[in-house]
């Protein structure tokens, strides 16, 4: 089984950084639920950093430590809380992304942790499936045959990957490997002497070595086995391979066979697979409630962003947007605001969503300063891919017109923008309709009426004097005509000048007097 892992060591720092930059140092507590942190206002000195930025770090500042302590070391340090909740939401979402590549993603929260099982999809995308070549099997290592470089599924994967977290933010270890742990704990503990800068494919033969160069601290063990094996000067998982099986097996009990079966690249765990969730939703809560539609707008973009690239990967596009506000009036006084965007057509891509939204929240009256944001996509349907021309251009009237039509319906209604067709109808008030807005043209048969039809119909019951028109013309007698809806009768339609309006008008003639239909212009 080829599993694709990305580890994200940072990812409460980016999360941090993306919901209010902070430059500089910067440490994070977590915030569990029932727990006793849950703003920032919580934290105390004892509060423990859960993890640290790379300023930090360089200034002595460890995970673990208080809050007390690190500001000892840093004066300028800013603490930031993050909850649990988002990351596994962070993690959700990347795994929703990967789904582009392979049908079978699985999340591992407490490891931080994405698992995709490129298993039969990785030669859709390049070459073999890389079992066969590679780069290494560790840090610092060299390809061990002659087809090394050459494009593979996995390679291709592991970029196209790499350039969609970069777009979003993220800073991700990416390994292919044999089997989900090995391919975890590669990920994990594969950087431990030299980082690993770039994605990496461990081949199939080259597994053992490349969970052999680990470190026992990677094993799925408690903390004093490892201080155990470490006592006994065992530091790699290669180190545990010479020992022998029984004392091993007496001093680990029934996780023995697991370890042993392990640390010979042997991986037989199971995958888990991650099902994904009906309603795609984002949200994101403020350190700082926020007041005015620029400040928000930068939110916005960056939740349309996150539900572009989950539609993206489930290959869907959204019908029905909702944005919610939770507004902030003081005095533990909370309130909801929600925003309902039905969209003319599904779209998907993040700046035709962004687009709508923004004209949305400039028409909208806010009610109160925000201090979180949910985004929610809904009516989700398939998106098929078109095919492009290669030797002609593409024109984008196209989609400049549907995104201009999106932002109208939104800003106006959508039962109010649409397309004029043409019906068949012998009635000249359902002669023509508002049809939903479509860039295809609307197509339908032209009944036989009148030879002059007004190009506004009047749909008030206006009556007008008949001395008043001029130049009266007969154009049609009426009868019968759609009986099942209108019932039995009849009347004749004139053009006229009706000097009041100096204008041409057409009017009905019938029992009940002289009827206004329609302006001729």
């Amino acid at each position: 089984m080829r599993i694709v892992a990305a580890h994200f060591p940072s990812l409460g720092i980016e999360i941090a950084r993306q919901r209010q930059a902070s430059p500089g140092p910067l440490a994070i507590v977590w915030a569990k639920p029932g727990g006793a942190v849950e703003r920032e206002v919580d934290v105390i000195g004892g509060s423990r950093i859960a993890a640290c930025s790379t300023e930090a770090h360089a200034q002595d500042v460890r995970p673990g430590m208080t809050v007390a302590a690190a500001r000892a070391k840093v004066a300028a340090l800013s603490v930031r809380v993050v909850f649990q909740a988002e990351i596994e939401a962070a993690l959700v979402r990347l795994a929703e992304v990967a789904l582009k590549w392979a049908p079978t993603v699985s999340v591992l929260v407490d490891a931080q942790v994405v698992l995709v099982d490129v298993t039969g999809s990785a030669h859709l995308f390049g070459g073999g499936s890389g079992s066969g070549s590679g780069s290494g099997s560790g840090s610092g290592s060299r390809a061990a045959d002659a087809h090394a470089d050459a494009p593979t599924g996995e390679r291709a994967i592991l970029a196209a990957f790499r350039r969609v977290l970069l777009k979003m933010g993220h800073e991700a270890t990416l390994v292919a490997a044999e089997g989900p742990k090995v391919a975890e704990l590669i990920a994990r503990f594969g950087q431990w002497q030299n980082r690993l800068t770039r994605p990496l494919v461990v081949p199939s033969d080259k597994t053992r070595a490349a969970v052999g160069r680990l470190p026992v601290f990677a094993l799925p063990l408690d903390e004093n086995d490892h201080e155990w094996l470490q006592t006994l000067g065992l530091f790699r998982l290669a180190d545990l391979r010479v020992q022998p099986p029984s004392a091993l097996g007496l001093r680990l009990g029934s996780r023995g066979p697991m370890v042993m079966q392990l640390i010979e690249g042997d991986d037989r765990s199971a995958l888990v697979p991650y099902i994904p969730r009906e309603v795609l939703e984002e949200s994101v809560h403020l350190d700082h409630a926020i007041e005015g539609v620029e400040p928000l707008l930068f939110v916005v973009k960056m939740l349309a962003d996150r539900i572009s690239a989950r539609l993206s990967g489930r290959q869907e596009r959204t019908g029905r947007l909702e944005l919610e506000l939770k507004i902030d009036l003081g005095l533990r006084n909370k309130r909801s605001q929600l925003l309902v965007l039905q969209l003319p057509e599904p779209r998907g891509n993040s700046q035709d969503l962004f687009a709508v939204l923004r004209t949305k929240l400039e028409a909208a009256s806010l009610d109160g300063p925000t201090e979180a944001v949910t985004l929610r996509a809904h009516e989700r349907v398939r998106a098929h891919a078109t095919m492009g021309h290669l030797f002609e251009g593409e024109s984008k009237s196209d989609q400049a017109l549907s995104r201009l039509i999106a932002e109208l319906a939104v800003d106006m209604g959508i039962e109010c923008v649409g397309t004029l067709a043409v019906r068949d109808s012998w009635v000249a008030e359902s002669r023509s309709a508002l049809m939903p807005a479509s860039l295809r043209p609307v197509k339908a048969k032209q009944a036989s009426c009148i030879d002059v039809e007004p190009l506004r119909i009047v749909t008030r019951d206006v009556s007008i004097d008949r001395a008043s028109l001029e130049g009266m013309r007969r154009l049609q007698r009426f009868e019968w005509v759609e009986w099942w809806k209108r019932g039995r009768g009849g009347s004749d339609w004139a053009c006229a000048w009706l000097g009041s309006m100096r204008t041409n008008v057409v009017v009905e003639l019938g029992p009940l007097g002289v009827r206004l239909k329609g302006l001729l212009d």
